[in-house]
């Protein structure tokens, strides 16, 4: 799988069109899947979330995987109070 660095510390409304076209692009390049290392990323509003659901909805539809590295406690915990935590597996 093919790995992808947000090199942003948020991901919100004003990067996130940018980053979105990045992944998607990264994830289309792909054999495999894609891993989004959150390692620099601080924080993730509902913008940030939808990024997520939409390169998995289009890895899946592609019948490959995506996977979260590196996220930091405040982004598990909100993975985990939407219940992304079990539609993503993160690592």
């Amino acid at each position: 799988m093919d790995t992808f660095y947000i090199e942003h510390s948020e991901l919100n409304f004003r990067n996130n069109q940018k980053i979105l076209t990045d992944l998607l692009d990264t994830l289309n390049k792909s054999n495999q899947g894609l891993l989004i290392d959150l390692e620099s990323v601080d924080y993730v509003d509902s913008i940030g979330i939808s990024i997520f659901v939409s390169v998995y909805e289009v890895a899946n539809a592609q019948k490959k995987k995506m996977e979260l590295l590196n996220a930091n406690d405040k982004v598990q915990k909100l993975l985990h109070i939407t219940k992304l935590n079990t539609l993503f597996n993160i690592k």
